[in-house]
Formats: structure tokens, sequence, C-alpha cells
């Protein structure tokens, strides 16, 4: 089943930096737009939008790494009308998988 059917809407760009937002917001808005064709395969993008690491720029990657800080783990939260679930990579997502989903299956009238 596609995530579009499974969960309605369409995926948002949301982005922060020490270096500062208008500094990322560009080069990872592109990359966004690059990867979330509107009939594609969210699920995927989006794993795959956080693993991004641009080779020649590390600091302005998804998955980033400076001198100061660096990409840690990343969490997604996905809430549908059916159930809520809850992915952790437990390190940086360019070098670590995702351990299991937590899936909870939301009662029947549940906001």
């Amino acid at each position: 089943m596609s995530p579009r059917a499974r969960c309605a809407g369409i995926p948002h760009f949301f982005t922060s930096s020490g270096l500062g937002d208008s500094v990322v917001d560009g080069p990872r808005r592109e990359l966004f737009g690059e990867m979330f064709p509107l009939d594609g395969d969210w699920e995927a993008a989006q794993r795959a939008f956080h693993r991004h690491s641009w080779a020649d720029r590390p600091n302005l990657s998804v998955c980033m790494r400076r001198p100061d800080a660096a990409t840690v783990s990343c969490t997604t939260v996905e809430v549908c009308a059916e159930h809520v679930s809850l992915a952790y990579t437990p390190g940086p997502p360019d070098r670590c998988d995702p351990m299991p989903a937590v899936i909870l299956i939301r009662a029947e009238g549940a906001r």
C-alpha cells in the first residue's frame, strides 16, 4: 500500500541548523524537491533524504558532520487515522540502520 493511501497529506519540509537556517535551507529544500516526487514512495524518499550526505558539503547535509556538531540519530513518527508508528535510528542515518518500528493501532474514534 502506498504511503499516500495509508496516511493522507503530502510531505512537508522543515529544517534548522546551528550554521543558520538561511544557510542550509536552500540546498536542503532543493534536495527535498528532487527526492519527494508527488507520486513516489514517500517512506523510501524520507529514509533516503535523512541518510543523505554531500561528500563536498558535509556541513550542509541533512545527515551532517562538522567539527562542532553532527547528526547522531534519527527518529520518525507517523500519525495516521489508523495507527501511530515510531522508528528510531540509533546512530547517524547514513551509517546505521533503523530499529524495527513500534506501531500502535489507534482505537476506533480516536483523534
